[in-house]
């Protein structure tokens, strides 16, 4: 017997057979990705996989790694090559990275991943240097707010911080 219970939001929809579901707002909609931009990039990661190993991008690579090869591969496309598919595989650098990010976030690899990447505010407050962003900041300060917003989201102390 199962121990997993069936979330349930309250909000149903109701179907003209008779069926009922539970509705899926907040969850995405992958029936709104194209087909056609979804091949294009499923066929990079084939060829990806062809060349170096069936998931080696899934075994760690840094976020900046991910950006700075989508960024060329934008670059190359918008400066007309079409040697390769560009922009396929910009999209599928920005998908590595994204899931790096979450694998860093929920514990399963190093934040020495995350490293190179530059954070565009301070990890502390001229205004309230005593605040770490430990809990929810209690003024309406906007560096204090992102403190705060960054330690949540990447579970981290700031003074640990390099």
């Amino acid at each position: 017997m199962s121990n997993f219970i069936i979330k349930d939001t309250g909000h149903r929809k109701a179907y003209s057979t008779g069926a009922m579901r539970d509705r899926a707002a907040g969850k995405g909609l992958p029936t709104l990705r194209s087909p056609i931009s979804n091949r294009r990039v499923n066929k990079h990661f084939e060829t990806g996989a062809l060349k170096y190993d069936l998931r080696n991008w899934e075994k760690g690579m840094p976020v900046i790694e991910f950006i700075n090869s989508a960024q060329r591969h934008l670059d190359a496309y918008l400066e007309g090559d079409r040697g390769e598919d560009h922009l396929a595989a910009a999209e599928w650098n920005v998908h590595c990275g994204l899931h790096t990010e979450e694998m860093v976030k929920r514990g399963l690899h190093g934040r020495e991943l995350l490293e190179g990447l530059q954070r565009y505010f301070p990890s502390t407050c001229k205004d309230h240097p005593k605040y770490k962003g430990i809990r929810k900041p209690t003024s309406k300060c906007v560096v204090c707010q992102h403190i705060y917003e960054w330690t949540q989201y990447y579970n981290i102390d700031p003074s640990n911080w390099s």
